[in-house]
């Protein structure tokens, strides 16, 4: 049986390791910077799902409210859903394990996408030496989505607000880009500091 795996290299030996969503995760890498002030995680073990649908079935699905307006996002803790176009939205299991729905119009993305996260108050910084798209704008309240070009790979970025008022994006990406995506926000966030860290890390940000 094939194992899933992540197609991200963080650079790092991974110093405690679990098992989530039939995925071999990284909770801590051995040198991670834990105290550092900006950091990139793997997300590419959580669950996605698309789902192509009339609005009438969007309102009938579990879970938190799927939004009305492109980019939109709401949370409940434990499922993130992201309004992409009026008939289009992109579920996400943030938190536990959870089967597959059986609702019709659902697509596993979970391996399409690959994930990442960058977390901490200079994610904007980086955001802005890698694309136009703006997530600064001050009459917008996280968590909200916004599509476009992140160095030229189209990509879906989702911000959040965790722990302590601190921002975070996650970043959604074609799986076969993920290498890419990751070097360009390593070297994007360079002169931040950035550093890789496990999921252990990101979980105790988002959970607050």
């Amino acid at each position: 049986m094939n194992r899933r795996t992540s197609p991200f290299d963080m650079g790092l030996r991974p110093e405690e390791v679990g098992r989530l969503n039939g995925w071999d995760v990284a909770l801590t890498y051995r040198g991670e910077k834990r105290q550092s002030g900006l950091f990139v995680a793997d997300l590419s073990h959580l669950p996605k799902w698309a789902f192509h649908g009339t609005e009438s079935a969007h309102r009938n699905l579990s879970g938190p409210p799927v939004p009305q307006k492109p980019g939109e996002v709401t949370v409940d803790g434990e499922r993130m859903v992201i309004r992409l176009t009026p008939t289009e939205s992109l579920f996400l299991l943030v938190h536990g394990e959870g089967p597959v729905p059986e609702e019709a119009g659902f697509t596993d993305m979970t391996d399409g996408y690959g994930a990442l996260a960058v977390v901490g108050r200079r994610c904007f910084g980086v955001l802005r030496n890698l694309s136009p798209l703006d997530v600064e704008a001050p009459n917008r309240r996280a968590p909200f989505a916004v599509q476009g070009p992140v160095h030229d790979l189209r990509c879906v970025i989702v911000r959040l607000e965790g722990k302590e008022g601190i921002p975070g994006l996650i970043i959604l990406a074609e799986r076969g880009y993920g290498p890419f995506l990751l070097d360009i926000l390593l070297d994007g966030g360079g002169e931040y500091g950035i550093s890789p860290a496990g999921w252990r890390r990101f979980e105790t940000w988002l959970m607050q």
